[in-house]
């Protein structure tokens, strides 16, 4: 799985989009709270309406709705979720490093359509597709691939035996997988593909938003690292002597 978000030609670490959303709360919040900061950025073009965009954006990144009835499910539906989801990834990995150079063809057909290693609900499509091709190869069943039905044989069988996936592994994995596809009530309560690519978007309009007026603020409050603190663009140095008077009295008797 990517450690990357991408949006048209953007793209955006994981790790970074996840501290977004904490750092644009306390910038807005600082300025909200302290008059003195806002009527500053003022001079610089920042206005109500602006604040009010940062605060609409920030909405569409956190606010997490609940619907008034959620679906029960299977109780095996979670330990079977993290079992998918900690499977692709590795065994995925694996299975690219068996079949690349001995097993062209078989690589591709295995990992077309850009198949690959997924998080969450989404490891459950990955999986399946994964399962559903191993098998064609391996039984010979995809009758496009009539004449290649030795080779395919034997790269599945390089993936036996190198225990990336045996009858075994098959057999616990199609199990989990069942467990996972019996719960249609739950898919319908899991992220839509819309709704997912509209938060995509709102975290890249929150950092074009927060990257450009946390830099005019940088600039602004270049002599003011107290102003600079409360926005969340600098943090205090730890007082290294109250910290030691702290402990000494700590451990005095």
């Amino acid at each position: 799985m990517s450690n990357e978000l991408t949006y048209k030609d953007r793209t955006m670490s994981r790790s970074k989009a996840l501290r977004y959303p904490g750092r644009m709360f306390t910038f807005l919040q600082a300025i909200a709270r302290r008059p003195v900061i806002f009527m500053r950025l003022q001079e610089f073009g920042y206005s109500k309406a602006i604040h009010n965009e940062g605060q609409s954006i920030l909405n569409r990144v956190t606010t997490l709705q609940i619907p008034e009835e959620i679906p029960s499910t299977n109780p095996d539906y979670a330990q079977s979720l993290v079992f998918v989801d900690n499977w692709d990834e590795p065994n995925f990995a694996l299975t690219h490093a068996a079949l690349a150079i001995r097993f062209p063809s078989q690589h591709k057909y295995m990992f077309g359509g850009d198949l690959k290693a997924a998080r969450g609900d989404d490891a459950i499509k990955s999986v399946s597709l994964y399962v559903e091709r191993y098998k064609a190869l391996r039984d010979g069943t995809d009758k496009s691939r009539s004449k290649t039905r030795e080779q395919d044989k034997a790269a599945m069988k390089l993936l036996n035996e190198r225990s990336i996936i045996t009858d075994d592994i098959l057999a616990g994995l199609e199990n989990h997988l069942r467990i996972l596809k019996d719960v249609p009530e739950l898919q319908n309560f899991l992220p839509t593909k819309q709704e997912k690519d509209d938060y995509i978007k709102a975290l890249f309009d929150l950092e074009l938003w927060f990257e450009d007026w946390s830099s005019v603020a940088k600039t602004v409050f270049r002599d003011r690292k107290d102003y600079r603190i409360s926005l969340g663009l600098s943090e205090r140095k730890p007082n290294k002597k109250a910290e030691a008077t702290e402990e000494e009295g700590f451990f005095q008797s």
